[in-house]
């Protein structure tokens, strides 16, 4: 039998999409930072849009006009391409199906009927689970791992610049100023 069970792709699936959800709270908590008021005024604003790029872009214009050539400005751009970089992947993942693949490749029962064909893979191992897409790509469960750790490292970094703002506007701390990168996070910028 594989190291990798059906159970552990799903619950890694699972376990993204609940850290991304936790971004969007953030990047949502971060908007209500950047235009004050009334928490109902902003939610009411905020969740208009439907699609996560269309949030993204308005908080991006906010910043844009709020901290126009300022250090603040930089870091927010390279955090937005992380943000986008990793919604990509988050979308692979929510809009693909799990894939079961045994030594006789897609030779065994339907993909849809989950019971018999975990069965089935279960007694003409090896075999090897996957998240598969129209494109030509897949994904293992340590990809999906991967994954969730670089959504959780993205809402730290939002989640701490939207502190950071919360202060003094000259008292930001040198780590929220200017460019910077993360290679984590730069190994998801290039294409797959």
């Amino acid at each position: 039998m594989a190291e990798e069970s059906i159970e552990d792709i799903y619950a890694a699936i699972g376990q993204a999409v609940s850290i991304w959800a936790r971004l969007e709270k953030s990047l949502f908590r971060f908007f209500y930072t950047l235009q004050g008021g009334s928490l109902y005024e902003n939610a009411a604003i905020f969740f208009a849009w439907h699609g996560f790029e269309q949030k993204l872009n308005l908080v991006d214009e906010i910043m844009r006009i709020r901290f126009k050539d300022k250090d603040e400005l930089k870091f927010w751009t390279i955090l937005k391409k992380y943000i986008f970089a990793l919604g990509k992947e988050r979308n692979f993942i929510v809009h693909n199906e799990v894939r079961i693949y045994t030594r006789f490749k897609d030779k065994g029962p339907n993909q849809d009927d989950l019971e018999t064909l975990v069965s089935f893979a279960q007694e003409n191992s090896p075999f090897e689970v996957q998240l598969r897409g129209k494109q030509p790509r897949q994904l293992k469960l340590s990809d999906i791992q991967r994954i969730e750790h670089a959504i959780a490292v993205l809402d730290i970094y939002l989640d701490g610049f939207r502190e950071a703002l919360k202060g003094e506007p000259d008292a930001l701390p040198d780590k929220y100023r200017g460019s910077w990168s993360e290679p984590f996070l730069e190994s998801f910028l290039s294409p797959r």
